[in-house]
């Protein structure tokens, strides 16, 4: 299979509960029930990720094919020694509530975007920390606190390195518009 995107957003349901993954890798290799958890290999036999899920439908209805996501190895690397010393994975750091997409040339032209960098937010999820504040759906993060953003990965990272409670200026662009919006991060959910 190959890597079709970085950084990608998704959340993973099941029958009871369902979680938001960040940072994940986007693949067509194939991951079945077998070999999730398993390792996602480059050409050279490396270990770039551990696959996690597979998409099921799209917002659309219909049934995705062959799209799965994998855990970045670094990620992993960085809770290894807590796990080998019987420590558990406990999702750490701020957390704003939005879906994302990294601003490329052709999302701009495909959707008459107004700004040509940045974080394109497809979706905001009710009662976080971005609904509260204001942010909405279609808007574009340009910048958090004194940080321009490039790529949906940095607005993750950025946020993450923050606790919640902090109060952190987001530049956003919204039809035109360049706008400076405060955000009181939130937890990351359970």
């Amino acid at each position: 299979g190959i890597v079709s995107a970085l950084g990608r957003t998704v959340t993973a349901s099941g029958l009871n509960s369902s979680e938001t993954l960040h940072n994940m890798i986007q693949t067509d290799a194939a991951i079945n029930p077998g070999n999730s958890g398993g390792p996602l290999l480059d050409a050279q036999g490396h270990v770039i990720g551990m696959n996690t899920a597979v998409a099921g439908t799209t917002s659309d209805g219909t049934s995705a094919q062959n799209i799965g996501f994998a855990i970045p190895v670094a990620e992993i690397k960085s809770l290894l020694r807590s796990l080998e010393q019987g420590g558990t994975v406990t999702q750490k750091g701020g957390y704003l509530g939005v879906e994302i997409e990294t601003v490329t040339p052709s999302l701009v032209q495909a959707d008459s975007l107004s700004a040509t960098s940045g974080a394109l937010v497809i979706a905001v999820s009710p009662g976080y920390a971005a609904s509260i504040a204001g942010i909405r759906a279609g808007d574009i993060i340009t910048k958090i606190g004194n940080r321009s953003i490039n790529t949906a990965t940095e607005v993750t990272t950025i946020i993450k390195a923050h606790r919640a409670g902090q109060r952190v200026p987001i530049v956003i662009v919204r039809n035109k518009t360049t706008l400076t919006i405060v955000v009181t991060i939130g937890n990351t959910p359970s």
